[in-house]
């Protein structure tokens, strides 16, 4: 587009693809399957650069993202508390209940989970290297609006651990769609 503004980047060609079956575990099986038979078409198209799996535990991504998600509410309690104390019941309930225990969420807390970030962007970016890592997108269907809430708290879980890695490393995630294909 005319007078669209040029963003500057810097080459990047990855050389690997990088499955993490720990977290493709996460997903509901039929997103397991429509994301595994798109990969292994992918993959054997040459649309991507080589697949390889790689071995990273579920307690590790499980570890990785309870840290993150301290260090997320702890900032968000940071930047919105004062004001949620001004404006009690503002909030729905399953929001308010998250709040809440942000509100707990110790300095110290905050930073444990933060040196374990750290020190997971780094495994990350040193690992992943000139590779890139592709997940599904999401565990499945979102769940319905009157779900019980333990289905409602097992799905916002995966989706977390599932979506907690791009932003431990910084990097930008790219969803694609893929459609089941007929049987």
């Amino acid at each position: 587009t005319a007078g669209a503004p040029v963003i500057a980047t810097p080459a990047w060609d990855p050389r690997r693809t990088v499955r993490l079956p720990a977290v493709e575990a996460l997903a509901s099986a039929d997103v397991h399957a429509t994301f595994g038979g798109w990969l292994s078409r992918a993959d054997a198209s040459g649309a991507l650069p080589r697949v390889e799996a790689d071995g990273l535990r579920a307690e590790t991504v499980q570890q990785w993202c309870a840290a993150f998600r301290a260090v997320q509410a702890w900032e968000a309690w940071q930047a919105h508390g004062p004001w949620l104390r001004e404006h009690p019941g503002s909030l729905g309930a399953d929001v308010a209940e998250r709040f809440a225990i942000a509100a707990g969420v110790s300095d110290e807390s905050a930073a444990a989970g933060r040196r374990i970030v750290r020190a997971a962007r780094d495994q990350l970016t040193r690992w992943l290297g000139d590779g890139v890592i592709v997940i599904p997108t999401a565990p499945g269907a979102a769940p319905l609006r009157d779900a019980p809430a333990a289905a409602v708290q097992a799905a916002r879980a995966a989706t977390m651990q599932m979506t907690c890695l791009a932003s431990i490393v910084g990097a930008p995630a790219v969803s694609i769609p893929v459609l089941r294909s007929a049987d």
